[in-house]
């Protein structure tokens, strides 16, 4: 049996332990906080930043020019989709599902950072072009990030569409209670004669001559375990001495090899 004093040291050393393993948790959490609160933090600079330049005519996408005020600071985040986890990472930053299937955990990864490229760059409101143009279009592009799977597979996963349309994003970025993904996103153009002769030479390859309206989203249905990356492009078609001045602003999700915008962007802002 043990003595008064091993009794009291039986209990300090328990007390011990626990406190370390909660030390050790602490530690743990205080991590995942702090890798959320840096991406969280560099979502909304690179936003900010974005706005600040639109505000002095800089050319906001195509990147601000020589000896401006602002810069833009924006870079490409990374995510990375695990099979048998609970979350997936971006930038190492953890992100928990929400749902009990693979496939819709999936889409919810693929959403949201098509939703947080859309917030991050101005929502498709603010106008990305230098005042100084006169005449003629802009295509500029920039790639806010890249998704893959950390062990890519044959599996096919339907209905991404679908998913877009209806369900509510996790956290509304427009303060409008169950908005879906599509719905924050989505805007719709008029396409004119005058924006299809600009945008492309030969407009039956890109543009069908039936195509009266663009979407800003364009994204496969089905998605397969590979590696894509999201795209963000602004179009502007300026005629001063008429007043035109219209931007078009879309959102492109494609597999990594062949991620170009099917209207070819002209630049990329790096």
């Amino acid at each position: 049996m043990l003595g008064k004093k091993g009794v009291e040291a039986q209990h300090i050393l328990v007390a011990l332990i626990i406190a370390a393993i909660i030390l050790f948790l602490l530690f743990l959490f205080a991590q995942e906080i702090g890798q959320w609160i840096s991406n969280k933090g560099s979502l909304e600079a690179c936003r900010l930043s974005v706005l600040a330049a639109s505000q002095i005519g800089e050319g906001t996408v195509a990147g601000s020019t020589a000896g401006s005020p602002v810069e833009i600071e924006c870079t490409m985040t990374e995510a990375v989709i695990y099979a048998d986890e609970k979350y997936y990472t971006v930038d190492g930053a953890k992100r928990y599902y929400l749902h009990e299937k693979y496939a819709d955990n999936v889409k919810q990864a693929f959403s949201q950072q098509m939703a947080e490229c859309w917030h991050k760059m101005g929502e498709g409101k603010v106008d990305g072009f230098s005042n100084d143009a006169v005449v003629g279009v802009t295509n500029v592009c920039f790639h806010c990030g890249s998704i893959w799977f950390d062990e890519p597979g044959e599996q096919e996963i339907t209905g991404f569409e679908d998913y877009l349309r209806n369900q509510p994003m996790i956290a509304s970025f427009s303060q409008q209670s169950q908005e879906t993904y599509y719905d924050y996103m989505n805007n719709v153009y008029d396409v004119d004669s005058s924006w299809i002769h600009i945008l492309e030479d030969d407009p039956d390859r890109i543009l069908p001559s039936f195509l009266d309206t663009l979407t800003s989203i364009h994204v496969p249905d089905t998605l397969y375990e590979g590696s894509y990356r999201i795209t963000f492009q602004v179009l502007n078609k300026k005629v001063a001495y008429f007043g035109i001045d219209e931007n078009m602003y879309m959102i492109h999700l494609a597999p990594a090899h062949s991620a170009e915008p099917f209207i070819p962007c002209e630049y990329y802002y790096e």
